[in-house]
């Protein structure tokens, strides 16, 4: 079990990346690096005395320096010595647990190495703390004691109340006592700085305490392995669980970051956890597998390395993290050559400065973001908000939709262009009332129409008596079915009745008589003669 934890100057780091520059990520956003060497077990990093970046590696004994430069020196010590949880210490020198070697190293920033072996056999020094009395202290984690060993190499051990508990984890308090974990003892211990111990049991069982570090809230945080938890300790010795989400899960070395919180490791998860003083935890991805040793920066970021790998993950913990909320952000339909507005507040939740000019809109042209109450030039603080302004002006028909984004977060929006209604049909407008005309007609000249008085028959014609209601003229026929017996004229210039006699062929049967005026009136009669 490789066991190991120190502090990190990260910006000193950045020479590790050639052309590296800091940016505004969202919170838990990672940068893998790829280790110099490879299959080498690298720790964490420590700033030295001499601004450049040191770390132990710790399966091919090495101590690394790297410059702001990139130049990068290598340091050998003792073969098999297992180099871990280097420190710097208050001499301006590094110190460093040999795990396997059974001695505490020391090495200046010119590179020259002290090692000074510890009085009990096998005792495997697993991490190194600087104590508030100016001398470091390790644990002794198969020795069953706590060590403290002066910058002039004087080595003192410590024996556990518990036997067999395997101390691990040390850290100074702000009680200027060091708190340590008890992994088999399941205890947090606690040593002032002339050597009492006082230990304090876990209410879980078996939950294995392993990693500790000072939080920003004056306590004593630690990781639960066994519990699947972080716990935390006050100084009076109160003790607090908390569940990590992730469950059956192994959190696994601990650092306290530049936002006020703590970050820790999972030995069997591609995860780095964070949790808040207050007990709250958020879990992030790690992409290359489950992380080890764990250390904070003044970049805001907190360095990882993962079992089994050479790379070392990068987590901005303080950078910008942005909040993008929405009352209503779905324009529905629209007639193309028209607009809506929509406001979307731009919150910064993070604790770097966040440019306004880094939110973007990604989709459709439809859409366009404007500042509203922020502008191009607006930076928010932690804290700070403004107001976007999100138009929308189809030019063609259909569905349309964009996001809005803004350091890792983002509020999707929506709309749709149809065609214009057409407009409704004019009203028709009657016709003006026509008034009618009167004609006054000529008058008709009604034909005067004679009738047949009496027909009587002599011998030699029959003799018709024929009545006129004015003055008319004509002529009178007989007829025997086709066959025309005879004709007369007659005339009355007036009323009056007038005798014609019509020659006749025959004289007896049934007889038609025709009288046809000359103004064309025509009447017939039938007769038996």
């Amino acid at each position: 079990m490789l066991l190991r934890r120190s502090l990190v100057a990260a910006l000193a780091v950045l020479a590790l990346v050639p052309g590296a520059a800091l940016a505004l990520p969202p919170v838990g956003s990672v940068t893998e690096l790829t280790a110099p060497t490879s299959g080498s077990q690298n720790s964490p990093l420590a700033v030295g005395a001499d601004g450049n970046v040191w770390y132990p590696r710790l399966l091919d004994d090495r101590i690394v320096r790297v410059t702001p430069a990139g130049v990068v020196t290598e340091f050998p010590v003792t073969a098999m010595a297992g180099p871990a949880g280097l420190v710097a210490g208050p001499d301006g020198q590094l110190w460093f647990a040999e795990t396997s070697g059974n001695r505490i190293g020391r090495i200046s920033t010119a590179g020259v190495l002290t090692e000074f072996a510890l009085p009990t056999p096998g005792a495997w020094p697993a991490v190194v703390a600087v104590g508030p009395d100016g001398n470091l202290w390790f644990t002794e984690y198969d020795g069953g004691k706590i060590g403290r060993i002066t910058p002039a190499g004087v080595i003192t051990e410590f024996a556990l109340p518990t036997p067999a508990a395997l101390p691990y984890g040390i850290v100074a308090g702000p009680d200027g006592a060091l708190w340590f974990t008890e992994y088999a003892g399941n205890t947090i211990g606690r040593i002032t700085t002339s050597g009492t111990i006082t230990e304090f049991p876990l209410p879980t069982a078996a939950a294995h305490p392993l990693a500790i570090e000072a939080g920003s809230d004056g306590a004593l945080w630690f990781t639960e392995p066994g519990a699947a938890a972080v716990g935390r300790i006050s100084t009076s010795g109160t003790i607090t669980e908390f569940p990590v989400p992730t469950a059956g899960s192994e959190p696994w070395e601990l650092t306290s970051a530049v936002d006020g919180n703590l970050w820790f490791s999972y030995v069997d998860q591609p995860l780095v956890g964070r949790i808040t003083p207050g007990g709250v935890v958020t879990e992030f991805a790690v992409p290359s597998g489950p992380t080890g040793a764990i250390a904070s920066g003044p970049d805001g970021a907190v360095w990882v390395t993962q079992f089994g790998d050479d790379r070392i993950a990068r987590l901005f913990v303080a950078g910008a993290e942005a909040s993008l909320t929405a009352d209503n952000v779905a324009f529905g339909a629209l007639e193309l050559g028209t607009d809506a507005v929509r406001a979307v507040t731009l919150t910064n939740a993070g604790t770097l400065d966040l440019p306004v000019a880094s939110v973007a809109l990604t989709g459709s042209s439809a859409f366009a973001l404007s500042g509203a109450t922020c502008t191009a030039q607006t930076v928010l603080r932690g804290g700070e908000a403004c107001t976007l302004s999100v138009r929308f002006a189809p030019s063609v028909a259909g569905a349309a939709t964009a996001t809005v984004s803004a350091a890792g977060a983002s509020v999707a929006i929506s709309g749709s262009g149809v065609l214009p209604t057409p407009p409704p049909p004019p009203t028709p407008v009657p016709p003006a009332p026509v008034p009618p005309t009167t004609t006054t007609a000529p008058p008709v000249a009604t034909p005067a129409v004679p009738s047949v008085r009496n027909v009587s028959v002599t011998a030699a014609a029959i003799k018709l008596k024929i009545s006129c209601p004015s003055a008319c003229s004509g002529t009178a026929t007989v007829k025997r079915g086709a066959t025309v017996l005879g004709r007369a004229s007659f005339k009355a210039t007036s009323a009056r009745t007038v005798t014609v006699k019509v020659k006749a062929k025959r004289r007896s049967g049934r007889v038609t008589i025709t009288l046809t005026t000359r103004d064309g009136a025509r009447v017939s009669v039938s007769r038996v003669l």
